[in-house]
């Protein structure tokens, strides 16, 4: 996960409980998504004070990345019993490799970066 995304004590106890509990899964599809689960309750995404600035949307854009590195292993998961179990083409495991991070970065990722730029430099002419 990203440097900026935090957990808590508690997050940290759930996600290594979860990690554990995963183990017993009976399916590389079950172990993936109760990691996913784990992952996602781990997670605490950055609220935004009264007064935001670019490190404030540079922090949503950490959440973003941090949701892809749960949620994209299960997508992956499912593709792996996709090309094993039901004979798609192995030339299609990019379909199943790092989704959710394609679809974020350079969009929503560009997005929040280039408002952080935007909001960085609107400060820099307020404080001169």
């Amino acid at each position: 996960m990203s440097a900026s995304t935090t957990f808590t004590q508690g997050r940290l106890n759930l996600l290594k409980a979860a990690n554990m509990i995963a183990q017993w899964g009976e399916t590389d599809i079950e172990r993936a998504q109760m990691r996913a689960i784990a992952g996602l309750a781990a997670l605490a995404f950055h609220e935004i004070p009264n007064c935001p600035c670019g490190s404030d949307a540079r922090a949503l854009r950490d959440d973003l990345e941090g949701l892809w590195e749960v949620v994209d292993p299960l997508i992956e998961a499912i593709g792996n019993v996709a090309i094993s179990e039901l004979g798609v083409h192995r030339s299609n495991w990019r379909e199943f490799n790092r989704q959710l991070q394609s679809a974020l970065e350079g969009n929503a990722t560009y997005v929040l970066e280039s408002l952080a730029d935007e909001m960085d430099e609107t400060m820099k002419e307020c404080a001169s």
